[in-house]
């Protein structure tokens, strides 16, 4: 069956490694230690902490307003900072369910384009920014383009130079090219029944809610990071 790769880190080390079942079921691959995972949402912490390097460096502050970056998100009426990107407070719809209800499916390619261009047709907000707390992905990608337009760096470009290559983690990208071939990849399935998968397709070009791939010896030295900067 498909399965999942575990690490346990205790202090500064990465103590405990293996992988089970299978990356690939057509192929027979097995998991291990090494195979890289589509992370979802776990990406978005590394989205938060470019966002927070940029601010360390007097790049933006949390309170700017976003339209002070992103020209093309419509004028709402209320001042939605950074910071309420960052958590979940700022009253924006939700991506995949404004996606969904155009008639998207999210087996389909989806592009940061195709995002952004549907929040920018946004009308209005589902809450007044800092009145409620409600799970955004919209808001991540929108950090994401915050970052592209502050470094004039795709996300992926500005955490590669930043983040992963300083930490060491050879292994980790925002994988925004769905057309990309990333070698030892896991694929992702859907259960039939007891003994029977099928393929479930992730065609994602769109980055900073998801779209993080990486493995376990990375994460390992993301977690470390914490105990050494």
């Amino acid at each position: 069956s498909p399965g999942c790769t575990v690490g346990i880190v205790r202090n500064d080390s990465l103590i405990f490694s293996k992988g089970y079942g299978m990356a690939n079921l057509e192929y027979a691959i097995p998991n291990t230690p090494a195979t890289i995972f589509h992370m979802a949402s776990v990406s978005k912490q590394f989205t938060g902490y470019a966002i927070v390097l940029l601010a360390a460096k007097g790049k933006l502050q949390l309170d700017d307003d976003v339209r002070k970056y992103l020209s093309w998100f419509p004028d709402l009426k209320e001042k939605i900072t950074i910071r309420h990107l960052l958590n979940h407070t700022s009253g924006i719809r939700d991506q995949w369910q404004l996606l969904a209800i155009s008639g998207t499916r999210l087996d389909d390619v989806i592009t940061q384009d195709h995002v952004v261009k549907i929040l920018g047709r946004q009308k209005a907000l589902n809450f007044k920014p800092g009145e409620k707390y409600s799970y955004s992905n919209s808001g991540y990608t929108m950090l994401a383009e915050i970052v592209k337009s502050v470094t004039g760096q795709t996300l992926r470009a500005f955490t590669d130079s930043a983040i992963f290559k300083p930490l060491g983690m050879n292994s980790t990208h925002f994988h925004d090219n769905y057309n990309e071939i990333e070698k030892n990849r896991s694929y992702s399935y859907n259960r039939i029944d007891s003994v029977n998968f099928s393929n479930s397709v992730l065609s994602y070009s769109n980055a900073g809610a998801t779209s993080l791939f990486t493995n376990i010896p990375d994460l390992a030295k993301w977690v470390m990071n914490f105990y050494q900067h």
